[in-house]
């Protein structure tokens, strides 16, 4: 399906694991306007003829994205679908179908930009798209109008970043020396299975205390570091004072 479509279907209120896939689909689509063609497992995958998948779970249903890339600075979001198991041939060739009809022609198969339209359907999502004035991200947009006004939206989304970007730094320096799954487990004396956990976006356990094993054992260290958020910089003086709530999201 056109991924505007799909995307809209997640919207329908029966169906209450769709907003934490929107969540964590708009970190990976974010991740991917900021890493490009150096974006990885377990946020994206290759598939075949320059389609690559997006990728998210939650309670065992898989959500991708389907794109491709356009010249060094684009990535266009071709097709979304929603799969118990591995994306489909059939879905793989919808997409292969509009990267083609893309590059024929990418004014007539590029929705226009989200403050131009009510809703366009059916034609591909810029994820990215460098500028003079900067780079653009319409698909950020998208998601933020059909879930914005969703109960515990922006909190949904920083905590699906955090995940991910724990579950890529983990993957990355396992990546980087060469290590399986079960070599890594070995030299921190757990399983595989802890480890593969650890690489999973939807993971909300992981340990500090872990983290410096794994680094340790590699020979590399955890750095930690807390940062200013836009709003903080803005204001000028001390934080007011007031009550953090605590809350988790599936």
């Amino acid at each position: 399906m056109p991924f505007d479509e799909w995307l809209a279907t997640l919207t329908r209120p029966s169906k209450t694991q769709n907003l934490a896939a929107a969540g964590r689909l708009k970190v990976a689509v974010r991740r991917l306007a900021t890493e490009g063609h150096e974006l990885r497992r377990p946020t994206s995958a290759p598939l075949r003829d320059g389609i690559h998948e997006l990728r998210v779970e939650v309670r065992n249903i898989n959500f991708r994205v389907l794109y491709f890339f356009a010249g060094s600075g684009v990535a266009v979001l071709a097709h979304g679908c929603t799969k118990e198991g591995n994306v489909e041939k059939a879905d793989v060739e919808r997409a292969v179908a509009r990267r083609l009809a893309y590059e024929a022609n990418p004014t007539a198969h590029t929705a226009p930009p989200l403050q131009e339209r009510q809703f366009t359907a059916g034609r591909s999502i810029m994820a990215s798209r460098k500028q003079a004035d900067g780079p653009r991200n319409d698909a950020e947009a998208v998601f933020d109008r059909l879930f914005g006004d969703s109960d515990g939206w922006e909190e949904r989304v920083a905590a699906a970043t955090d995940a991910v970007l724990l579950a890529e730094e983990v993957y990355a320096l396992r990546e980087r020396h060469g290590l399986s799954l079960r070599a890594l487990a070995k030299l921190i004396d757990s399983s595989q299975s802890a480890i593969a956990r650890m690489e999973d976006a939807t993971y909300r356990g992981h340990s500090i205390s872990v983290l410096h094993l794994i680094a340790a054992a590699v020979g590399e260290q955890v750095v930690v570091r807390f940062m200013a958020t836009t709003e903080t910089r803005k204001r000028k003086g001390p934080a007011p004072k007031k009550r953090l709530k605590s809350r988790s999201f599936s």
